[in-house]
Protein backbone atom coordinates (compact mmCIF):
# COMPACT_ATOMS: atom_id res chain seq x y z
CA UNK A 1 0.00 0.00 0.00
CA UNK A 2 3.01 2.12 0.70
CA UNK A 3 4.20 1.64 -2.78
CA UNK A 4 0.68 2.50 -4.25
CA UNK A 5 0.32 5.63 -2.24
CA UNK A 6 3.97 6.74 -3.59
CA UNK A 7 3.16 5.86 -7.00
CA UNK A 8 -0.07 8.13 -6.79
CA UNK A 9 1.53 11.27 -4.89
CA UNK A 10 4.57 10.55 -8.25
CA UNK A 11 1.98 10.81 -10.73
CA UNK A 12 0.36 14.57 -10.21
CA UNK A 13 1.88 17.75 -9.83
CA UNK A 14 -0.60 18.53 -7.28
CA UNK A 15 -1.92 17.46 -3.86
CA UNK A 16 -3.10 13.89 -3.07
CA UNK A 17 -6.37 13.63 -0.64
CA UNK A 18 -6.30 10.32 0.94
CA UNK A 19 -9.28 9.49 3.09
CA UNK A 20 -8.94 6.81 5.82
CA UNK A 21 -12.21 5.49 7.93
CA UNK A 22 -11.64 4.99 11.73
CA UNK A 23 -10.15 1.97 11.00
CA UNK A 24 -7.06 3.19 8.80
CA UNK A 25 -8.85 1.75 5.53
CA UNK A 26 -8.98 4.31 2.86
CA UNK A 27 -12.14 4.96 0.89
CA UNK A 28 -11.88 7.80 -1.30
CA UNK A 29 -8.33 8.86 -3.16
CA UNK A 30 -8.24 12.36 -5.20
CA UNK A 31 -6.77 14.81 -7.12
CA UNK A 32 -6.76 18.57 -7.01
CA UNK A 33 -8.84 20.16 -10.06
CA UNK A 34 -6.96 20.55 -13.02
CA UNK A 35 -4.11 18.43 -11.70
CA UNK A 36 -4.94 14.73 -11.81
CA UNK A 37 -2.39 11.89 -11.48
CA UNK A 38 -0.95 10.64 -15.07
CA UNK A 39 -2.69 7.69 -17.10
CA UNK A 40 -0.34 4.47 -16.69
CA UNK A 41 2.21 4.49 -19.61
CA UNK A 42 1.42 2.18 -22.58
CA UNK A 43 -2.09 3.51 -21.97
CA UNK A 44 -2.64 5.86 -24.85
CA UNK A 45 -4.89 8.89 -24.45
CA UNK A 46 -7.91 7.28 -26.91
CA UNK A 47 -8.08 4.56 -24.36
CA UNK A 48 -11.46 3.47 -23.65
CA UNK A 49 -12.61 5.02 -20.14
CA UNK A 50 -12.54 1.35 -18.39
CA UNK A 51 -8.83 0.29 -20.00
CA UNK A 52 -7.58 3.44 -18.16
CA UNK A 53 -9.37 3.12 -15.25
CA UNK A 54 -8.16 -0.42 -14.96
CA UNK A 55 -4.41 0.48 -15.54
CA UNK A 56 -4.86 3.12 -12.70
CA UNK A 57 -6.05 0.60 -10.41
CA UNK A 58 -3.35 -2.23 -11.24
CA UNK A 59 -1.33 0.65 -10.08
CA UNK A 60 -3.22 1.73 -6.70
CA UNK A 61 -6.50 -0.90 -5.46
CA UNK A 62 -3.37 -1.84 -3.14
CA UNK A 63 -4.51 1.59 -1.75
CA UNK A 64 -8.13 0.11 -0.59
CA UNK A 65 -6.49 -3.79 -0.02
CA UNK A 66 -6.64 -5.10 -3.29
CA UNK A 67 -3.96 -7.59 -4.28
CA UNK A 68 -4.85 -8.34 -7.51
CA UNK A 69 -6.55 -6.02 -9.29
CA UNK A 70 -7.29 -8.04 -12.65
CA UNK A 71 -9.09 -11.16 -10.95
CA UNK A 72 -10.28 -9.59 -7.78
CA UNK A 73 -12.36 -6.21 -9.30
CA UNK A 74 -14.83 -7.06 -12.35
CA UNK A 75 -16.20 -3.35 -14.13
CA UNK A 76 -20.18 -3.09 -13.02
CA UNK A 77 -21.08 -0.16 -14.88
CA UNK A 78 -19.42 2.65 -16.90
CA UNK A 79 -20.79 6.13 -17.49
CA UNK A 80 -19.94 10.15 -18.24
CA UNK A 81 -20.71 12.26 -15.41
CA UNK A 82 -20.00 16.18 -16.13
CA UNK A 83 -16.27 16.29 -17.41
CA UNK A 84 -15.05 12.60 -16.26
CA UNK A 85 -16.32 9.28 -16.99
CA UNK A 86 -16.59 6.92 -14.00
CA UNK A 87 -15.92 3.50 -14.19
CA UNK A 88 -17.52 1.26 -11.13
CA UNK A 89 -15.96 -1.83 -10.36
CA UNK A 90 -17.69 -4.46 -8.38
CA UNK A 91 -15.26 -7.05 -5.77
CA UNK A 92 -15.07 -10.66 -6.03
CA UNK A 93 -13.59 -13.35 -4.32
CA UNK A 94 -12.60 -16.62 -6.23
CA UNK A 95 -15.53 -15.28 -8.59
CA UNK A 96 -18.18 -14.34 -6.00
CA UNK A 97 -19.41 -10.79 -5.58
CA UNK A 98 -18.35 -9.27 -2.34
CA UNK A 99 -21.66 -7.69 -0.69
CA UNK A 100 -21.44 -3.32 -0.94
CA UNK A 101 -17.72 -3.93 -2.28
CA UNK A 102 -17.02 -1.59 -4.91
CA UNK A 103 -14.73 1.12 -6.36
CA UNK A 104 -15.78 4.17 -8.52
CA UNK A 105 -12.79 5.32 -10.55
CA UNK A 106 -13.27 8.66 -12.46
CA UNK A 107 -10.79 9.64 -15.31
CA UNK A 108 -10.79 12.50 -17.55
CA UNK A 109 -10.80 12.74 -21.14
CA UNK A 110 -7.47 11.79 -21.80
CA UNK A 111 -7.40 8.78 -19.22
CA UNK A 112 -6.03 10.76 -16.69
CA UNK A 113 -7.07 9.88 -12.65
CA UNK A 114 -9.14 12.20 -11.01
CA UNK A 115 -10.41 9.95 -7.98
CA UNK A 116 -11.68 6.75 -6.62
CA UNK A 117 -13.75 6.04 -4.00
CA UNK A 118 -15.43 2.79 -2.53
CA UNK A 119 -14.57 0.29 -0.16
CA UNK A 120 -13.85 -3.17 -0.05
CA UNK A 121 -14.06 -6.17 2.26
CA UNK A 122 -11.69 -8.51 3.84
CA UNK A 123 -10.51 -11.67 2.29
CA UNK A 124 -13.73 -14.00 3.02
CA UNK A 125 -12.50 -17.55 4.91
CA UNK A 126 -14.55 -19.49 2.14
CA UNK A 127 -16.23 -18.98 -1.38
CA UNK A 128 -18.51 -21.66 -0.79
CA UNK A 129 -22.14 -21.45 0.55
CA UNK A 130 -22.65 -22.76 3.71
CA UNK A 131 -26.47 -23.26 3.83
CA UNK A 132 -28.23 -24.83 0.46
CA UNK A 133 -29.99 -22.51 -2.13
CA UNK A 134 -33.47 -24.16 -0.55
CA UNK A 135 -32.54 -23.28 2.48
CA UNK A 136 -32.16 -19.50 1.97
CA UNK A 137 -34.88 -19.53 -0.45
CA UNK A 138 -36.88 -20.85 2.62
CA UNK A 139 -35.14 -18.16 5.41
CA UNK A 140 -35.59 -15.15 3.06
CA UNK A 141 -39.33 -16.38 2.37
CA UNK A 142 -39.94 -16.41 6.00
CA UNK A 143 -38.30 -13.11 7.12
CA UNK A 144 -40.11 -11.35 4.43
CA UNK A 145 -43.56 -13.12 5.50
CA UNK A 146 -42.81 -11.75 8.91
CA UNK A 147 -42.32 -8.04 8.22
CA UNK A 148 -44.83 -7.87 6.13
CA UNK A 149 -47.07 -10.00 8.09
CA UNK A 150 -48.16 -12.43 5.07
CA UNK A 151 -48.57 -16.48 4.60
CA UNK A 152 -44.68 -17.95 3.32
CA UNK A 153 -46.89 -19.55 1.21
CA UNK A 154 -48.07 -16.36 -0.95
CA UNK A 155 -44.45 -15.93 -1.39
CA UNK A 156 -42.02 -16.78 -4.37
CA UNK A 157 -38.12 -16.26 -4.06
CA UNK A 158 -35.75 -16.49 -7.45
CA UNK A 159 -33.08 -19.22 -7.56
CA UNK A 160 -30.70 -17.77 -4.92
CA UNK A 161 -26.84 -16.91 -5.50
CA UNK A 162 -23.93 -16.72 -3.79
CA UNK A 163 -22.51 -13.63 -2.31
CA UNK A 164 -19.89 -12.84 0.18
CA UNK A 165 -21.07 -10.68 3.23
CA UNK A 166 -18.35 -8.20 5.13
CA UNK A 167 -20.94 -6.81 7.81
CA UNK A 168 -18.14 -3.74 8.05
CA UNK A 169 -18.86 -2.81 4.16
CA UNK A 170 -22.87 -1.91 5.19
CA UNK A 171 -22.57 -1.30 8.73
CA UNK A 172 -24.52 -4.37 9.90
CA UNK A 173 -23.20 -6.14 12.59
CA UNK A 174 -21.72 -8.82 12.11
CA UNK A 175 -23.45 -13.08 11.96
Amino acid sequence: AAAAEQALRSATDGDVTIKRDQAGRVHFIGTQPGQPAARPSGIAETAAPATAARAHLSKHAALFGVNDSGTELAVTRSYRSGAVDVVRFGQRQGGVPVLGGELAVSVDAEGNLVSINGETGATAATTTATVSARAAANTAKAAVAKGARVDTGSLRATRPRLWIYDPALIGAPGV
